[in-house]
Protein backbone atom coordinates (compact mmCIF):
# COMPACT_ATOMS: atom_id res chain seq x y z
CA UNK A 1 0.00 0.00 0.00
CA UNK A 2 1.32 3.52 -1.02
CA UNK A 3 1.44 6.12 1.67
CA UNK A 4 -1.26 8.99 1.02
CA UNK A 5 -0.82 11.81 -1.18
CA UNK A 6 1.75 9.08 -3.27
CA UNK A 7 0.44 7.36 -6.37
CA UNK A 8 2.11 3.52 -7.80
CA UNK A 9 5.32 4.32 -9.54
CA UNK A 10 4.60 4.11 -13.71
CA UNK A 11 6.24 1.70 -15.84
CA UNK A 12 6.88 3.16 -19.29
CA UNK A 13 8.59 1.95 -22.38
CA UNK A 14 9.83 3.50 -25.18
CA UNK A 15 11.12 1.84 -28.62
CA UNK A 16 12.19 2.67 -31.33
CA UNK A 17 13.51 0.58 -34.22
CA UNK A 18 15.16 1.94 -37.72
CA UNK A 19 15.30 -0.53 -40.20
CA UNK A 20 17.70 0.67 -43.44
CA UNK A 21 17.60 -1.32 -46.94
CA UNK A 22 20.11 -0.35 -49.59
CA UNK A 23 19.71 -2.13 -53.34
CA UNK A 24 22.63 -1.04 -55.31
CA UNK A 25 22.29 -2.22 -58.89
CA UNK A 26 25.67 -2.28 -61.63
CA UNK A 27 25.02 -2.25 -65.40
CA UNK A 28 27.98 -2.63 -67.46
CA UNK A 29 27.73 -0.26 -70.34
CA UNK A 30 29.63 -0.20 -73.63
CA UNK A 31 32.33 1.63 -74.00
CA UNK A 32 33.93 0.73 -70.33
CA UNK A 33 31.28 2.55 -68.36
CA UNK A 34 29.48 1.71 -65.75
CA UNK A 35 25.80 3.07 -64.05
CA UNK A 36 24.96 2.68 -60.35
CA UNK A 37 21.79 3.00 -59.24
CA UNK A 38 21.00 2.91 -55.17
CA UNK A 39 17.51 2.71 -53.22
CA UNK A 40 17.74 3.36 -49.88
CA UNK A 41 14.67 2.67 -47.90
CA UNK A 42 14.65 3.60 -44.37
CA UNK A 43 11.68 3.00 -42.05
CA UNK A 44 11.84 4.43 -38.54
CA UNK A 45 8.82 3.14 -35.43
CA UNK A 46 8.23 4.12 -32.44
CA UNK A 47 6.11 3.21 -29.50
CA UNK A 48 5.58 4.54 -26.53
CA UNK A 49 3.87 2.07 -24.57
CA UNK A 50 1.08 2.53 -21.72
CA UNK A 51 1.00 0.81 -19.13
CA UNK A 52 -1.05 2.34 -17.19
CA UNK A 53 -4.80 3.79 -17.25
CA UNK A 54 -4.45 6.83 -18.36
CA UNK A 55 -6.76 8.89 -21.22
CA UNK A 56 -3.55 10.77 -22.76
CA UNK A 57 0.33 10.47 -22.86
CA UNK A 58 3.03 12.73 -23.30
CA UNK A 59 5.15 11.70 -26.26
CA UNK A 60 8.63 13.55 -27.17
CA UNK A 61 9.02 12.96 -31.11
CA UNK A 62 12.74 12.75 -31.65
CA UNK A 63 14.80 15.03 -34.46
CA UNK A 64 14.48 18.37 -35.69
CA UNK A 65 12.31 20.94 -37.24
CA UNK A 66 12.54 19.11 -40.10
CA UNK A 67 12.17 15.69 -39.22
CA UNK A 68 7.56 14.41 -39.56
CA UNK A 69 6.47 12.08 -37.64
CA UNK A 70 2.26 10.57 -38.20
CA UNK A 71 0.12 8.62 -36.48
CA UNK A 72 0.46 4.59 -37.82
CA UNK A 73 -3.85 4.66 -36.74
CA UNK A 74 -4.60 7.88 -38.50
CA UNK A 75 -2.67 9.21 -41.82
CA UNK A 76 -4.54 11.74 -42.03
CA UNK A 77 -4.01 13.65 -38.73
CA UNK A 78 -1.52 16.36 -38.64
CA UNK A 79 2.41 15.61 -39.09
CA UNK A 80 4.05 16.18 -35.98
CA UNK A 81 7.04 18.02 -35.87
CA UNK A 82 10.27 16.28 -34.75
CA UNK A 83 12.28 17.71 -31.65
CA UNK A 84 8.30 18.37 -29.80
CA UNK A 85 6.58 17.03 -26.95
CA UNK A 86 2.96 16.16 -27.48
CA UNK A 87 0.11 15.12 -25.31
CA UNK A 88 -1.73 12.33 -27.50
CA UNK A 89 -4.62 10.37 -27.21
CA UNK A 90 -3.89 7.08 -25.10
CA UNK A 91 -6.45 4.38 -24.72
CA UNK A 92 -5.80 0.94 -23.36
CA UNK A 93 -6.63 -0.70 -26.69
CA UNK A 94 -4.80 1.14 -28.82
CA UNK A 95 -0.80 1.60 -28.52
CA UNK A 96 0.43 5.25 -29.67
CA UNK A 97 2.64 4.81 -33.12
CA UNK A 98 3.83 7.16 -35.45
CA UNK A 99 5.90 6.89 -38.26
CA UNK A 100 8.71 8.99 -39.77
CA UNK A 101 7.73 10.35 -43.01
Amino acid sequence: MQPSGRSAPRLTLKLTLTLTLTLTLTLALALARTLTLTLTLTLTLTLALILTPTPSRQVTFPGDATTRWVSFWDAHAPHIAGGTRKTVDAPLDTIPVYLRG
